[in-house]
């Protein structure tokens, strides 16, 4: 089992944010709308087909890896090399029901999660056609410096810290969250099969990237 280190001063942020959200209720999430550039992961021009294309929005829940459940994507128009608008706060409405407590599986593997009611999804994002409705390809998001980021929505304040495991991938998570609603997470890979996640600024926020099908 991989052994991890608590990052120093964890459990008196967690603390600081508790004693805030306890205090008085969290407000919604305001809607701080991004804009994001849709490209191709390799750099090159996009396929010629006549796709109707969406970015699709679907719902891990209680963990941060795995496959979406069968549930109704949220879908975001965009077009390849045009910027889009990332409506963070209408995301965080359509999604928010489908969240769950982390399962027993990962809290006996690792990983802890306090309060232990919190519940929180992982946002999966793809490409979809509208025209076929059919997914054409994945997605991913990359900030400034060019580091993966992931979208994760929690419907408290919260400290989740471990190892989430997925076949031979393991997670190093360190969060701290300040309170209700979507928060971009930082992926930053360690070794090919250990990747960390940490909370990331969303301002540094760059583009939405797609393998080619």
């Amino acid at each position: 089992m991989l052994h991890l280190l608590n990052r120093p001063g964890l459990a008196v942020l967690l603390s600081i944010a508790m004693a805030g959200a306890a205090a008085s209720p969290a407000p919604a999430q305001q809607d701080d709308a991004k804009t994001m550039l849709l490209v191709m992961k390799d750099g090159l021009a996009p396929p010629s087909n006549q796709w109707d294309i969406h970015v699709y929005l679907g719902a891990i829940p209680g963990k941060l890896m795995g496959s979406p459940q069968q549930s109704p994507p949220f879908l975001i128009p965009a077009a390849f090399g045009k910027p889009f608008t990332f409506p963070t706060a209408a995301v965080a409405r359509a999604l928010a029901s489908q969240a769950e407590p982390a399962p027993p599986r990962l809290l006996k593997g690792g990983l802890t999660v306090q309060p232990a009611a919190t519940r929180y999804l992982r946002v999966a994002t793809f490409l979809f056609d509208k025209n076929s409705g059919k997914i054409v390809t994945g997605g991913g998001m990359r900030g400034a410096d060019g580091t993966a980021v992931m979208l994760a929505y929690f419907d408290r304040a919260c400290l989740i810290q471990g190892i989430e495991e997925g076949g031979s991938h393991v997670l190093d998570i360190k969060l701290v969250i300040p309170g209700p609603g979507l928060h971009w997470l930082r992926s930053e890979t360690i070794t090919p099969d250990i990747t960390r996640v940490t909370l990331e600024d969303p301002a540094a926020l760059l583009q939405f990237e797609a393998p080619r099908p």
